[in-house]
């Protein structure tokens, strides 16, 4: 323990940081604009200097660590006096617009003047004006004579985003705040509006709609990752913003992502549906709920029973909303039901459930990472704890890319197809550093340096986990990594965690939402009479083109959504609630039961979905009428059936005996080319399509293909900018060197045989 004084009070803790941390930990307040606890420290604001005893000169208290019978004074005359001085020069120049600014009552520099400003101006020389644009569709960097040069958001955009979008040109006198447009691939950019500590950078969306205290508070979950963020979603009449849940208190926790900032305007888009619909003759008809439920009655009672109906949802629906499709699912006796809509294939089964496997605070003292097909770029909330954690020795990975979020000890980055190789090298590795025997299946294999490095962590380090991403469960040999992995942690004591694609998907495995057939294309048939769709669209499934064409041969394509762009494929349309509008409760990728309520009222002639699933039940299944009062009862009813805990916790032992079940891969092609598709954020989910915010990105979208410098010889060059495709048309094409040798990623769906080669 480290016993100090601060101010006059003896105060004793357990390990070294710095002072400006251990006053946040005693709820005690140091002003300062530079300091923010994500990014480096810069101690360039001096606004937090401290007295120390027996040193000639104040300290800053956030770089200052503490030591024994270090005496600290953070409100002496001194200090107080300096803090005046320093508060006048980064007055100086600040424009008195107050009256005006978006950052009136949440402003720190306004704050910080209410106590340390003076009541009058001592300087007569000429004011520094610059004239500036719009940073992003989101961000307006207009008022730019705001600016107290903290830094904040040039460190923000150097440690969290590969491009270095914002910096300070020129010196002294002359300096000046140099900026790039920001384009829709950097997912995390509003957060740069909190952390503007003045009215610099504001909120283009939010822009003169009202006073924060205006503002009615409602806490809610995010529906976008799948780690549950928690919002305060602030409205008046409408919901006019949405932040972090925790962005008043002065030692942030959270950032959010822009899908979450933004896009709230889908629940006043014109592209809502008022009421249901159906489509007769190619004509468009409302009609009432009456009347819609009438219908669905009659073409269910005649398709039950026959197999001839599937349904697919997507994974942000509540765990209340599976349940009671469920029960539909066994009234009709329906076989084919999915969520996993992205995948091609399906590698897992009933016995597995894909969750992290650990809590989000025991995650904050981990020693050792090893990232398997992720380097985080689109798990924000991981990537912020262990940008916080003080533990961290080593970050490895394996991946077909890696990028500058964190600093990785130790890289493999190659082909997906080449994972299952590197895993054995490690394994191999484990092996032979604990004189264990060497199986049959391994002695081909060959250890080198990095597989070497990665298993002397693994081993040697005090506490580890191994991450798998989603996206490896769209991966053929999935269930080989899976194995190797887990042997792998049971060698080294590791643990093994998954990271999950959205809100509820953990929830949708542990409700068994999905088909036993092993490949998305057999959900789909000609003989199938109808298809129902919650609040999805062809666009969200593997192949947008494959599913259309079995839609327009089946008799009915049944949509419960809130959207008419859902009329361009289906003829019976139904208004229901999404998102905001709803209650319910999600399972996130921790683990956690997490409730959130409806923060607005539905919309026109829109039912709750649970509602609506319920009457129908109740219209399908007249004799055991289902009387569920609320959202709450239903949810007791399926903690009754169904132990999540117990689910959670279900242990799958793998010995080494074992491992001789794994299947030797020897049909590796070296040359095979591999494509990622970053999916473009105004295409992800049916909320994002219709969130006219969200849209404005399309303006700064254009087509690219990131390749490694050896796979950019081999390809057609036009320009030495572009690629040739088919029919003669051209995509950007840039080298990085952080993607393996033969990967392409790309934010189009296009086909690798799209594009064209050089002859040999």
């Amino acid at each position: 323990m480290i016993k100090i004084i601060i101010n006059n009070k003896i105060i004793k803790y357990k390990k070294k940081i710095t002072i400006l941390k251990l006053m946040f930990k005693l709820n005690k307040y140091i002003p300062h604009f530079c300091y923010y606890d994500k990014l480096s420290i810069s101690t360039n604001c001096r606004m937090c200097l401290v007295e120390i005893k027996n040193n000639n000169k104040l300290l800053p208290a956030c770089s200052t660590y503490i030591e024994e019978n270090m005496n600290i004074k953070t409100n002496s005359k001194k200090v107080k006096k300096a803090r005046k001085n320093i508060m006048e020069f980064l007055l100086i120049n600040h424009p008195l617009d107050c009256h005006i600014c978006d950052q009136g009552g949440e402003c720190d520099l306004q704050d910080n003047s209410y106590k340390y400003g003076n009541f009058y101006s001592r300087f007569f020389e000429k004011k520094r004006i610059f004239f500036s644009k719009n940073l992003s569709k989101f961000i307006s960097i207009r008022n730019i004579n705001r600016c107290i040069y903290c830094t904040r958001c040039i460190r923000f955009s150097n440690e969290f985003y590969e491009n270095k979008n914002i910096g300070i040109i020129h010196k002294n006198y002359n300096s000046k705040i140099f900026y790039k447009k920001i384009k829709n691939n950097f997912t995390i950019s509003g957060n740069l509006i909190d952390l503007c500590p003045v009215g610099a950078l504001t909120s283009r969306v939010f822009k003169y709609k009202t006073r924060p205290w205006q503002l009615k508070n409602f806490e809610t979950i995010s529906h976008n990752d799948s780690f549950g963020s928690i919002l305060i979603v602030q409205k008046k009449n409408k919901i006019l913003r949405i932040l972090p849940k925790n962005k008043k208190i002065k030692l942030n926790k959270n950032l959010i992502t822009d899908k979450d900032r933004f896009s709230y305007d889908y629940l006043y888009y014109k592209n809502r549906i008022l009421n249901p619909k159906i489509k007769i003759n190619n004509i468009w008809k409302n009609i009432t709920w009456i009347k819609a439920f009438k219908i669905l009655e009659k073409i269910f009672k005649i398709n039950k029973n026959k197999n001839l109906i599937s349904i697919f949802i997507t994974q942000q629906s509540t765990i209340e909303e599976i349940y009671l499709l469920n029960k539909i699912k066994n009234i009709l006796n329906i076989k084919d039901v999915e969520f996993r809509i992205k995948a091609k294939n399906f590698v897992i089964n009933n016995k597995f459930i894909p969750w992290l496997n650990i809590s989000y605070k025991k995650l904050k003292k981990i020693n050792c990472f090893f990232l398997i097909g992720t380097c985080l770029s689109e798990h924000s909330l991981i990537l912020n704890i262990i940008k916080e954690n003080e533990n961290i020795k080593k970050i490895n990975i394996l991946n077909n890319y890696y990028n500058n979020y964190l600093k990785f000890n130790n890289k493999i980055i190659t082909n997906s197809f080449f994972w299952i190789i590197k895993l054995k090298e490690i394994l191999l590795s484990i092996l032979f550093y604990l004189k264990k025997k060497i199986p049959n299946y391994l002695n081909n294999i060959k250890t080198n340096n990095m597989s070497n490095k990665i298993a002397f962590d693994l081993l040697f380090e005090k506490k580890k986990i191994i991450l798998l991403n989603y996206s490896i469960f769209q991966n053929k040999n999935f269930k080989q990594i899976n194995k190797i992995s887990k042997i792998i942690s049971n060698l080294t004591n590791s643990k093994i965690g998954y990271l999950t694609e959205s809100s509820n998907s953990t929830g949708c495995y542990i409700l068994n939402f999905f088909s036993k057939k092993k490949n998305i294309k057999k959900l789909f048939n000609y003989k199938k009479n109808i298809y129902i769709f919650l609040n999805i669209e062809p666009i969200d499934f593997f192949n947008k083109n494959f599913v259309l064409k079995y839609l327009k041969k089946s008799k009915y394509v049944i949509s419960l959504t809130s959207f008419k762009s859902s009329m361009k494929f289906s003829n019976f349309v139904l208004p229901i609630t999404f998102y905001f509008e709803n209650s319910g409760t999600f399972i996130n990728n921790e683990g956690k039961i997490q409730k959130f309520k409806n923060c607005i009222k539905s919309f026109a002639s829109s039912l709750k979905t649970w509602k609506f699933l319920l009457i129908l039940i109740n219209i399908l299944k007249k004799n055991n009428n289902l009387k569920y009062r609320n959202i709450k009862s239903i949810f007791k009813s399926i903690k009754k059936k169904i132990n999540f805990h117990k689910l959670l916790n279900k242990k799958y032992k793998i010995n080494i005996k074992n491992i001789k079940k794994i299947k030797n891969n020897k049909n590796i092609k070296e040359n095979k080319i591999e494509k990622i598709y970053n999916i473009p954020i105004f295409l992800e989910n049916i909320i994002l399509r219709n969130s006219n915010i969200i849209l404005k990105i399309k303006k700064y979208f254009y087509k690219k293909i990131y390749v490694s410098k050896k796979l950019f010889k081999k390809f057609k060059i036009y320009n030495k900018k572009f690629i040739f495709i088919k029919k003669n048309k051209k995509i950007k094409i840039k080298i990085k060197n952080n993607i393996s040798k033969n990967t392409i990623i790309t934010n189009t769906n296009i086909n690798i045989s799209d594009l064209k080669f050089k002859k040999k």
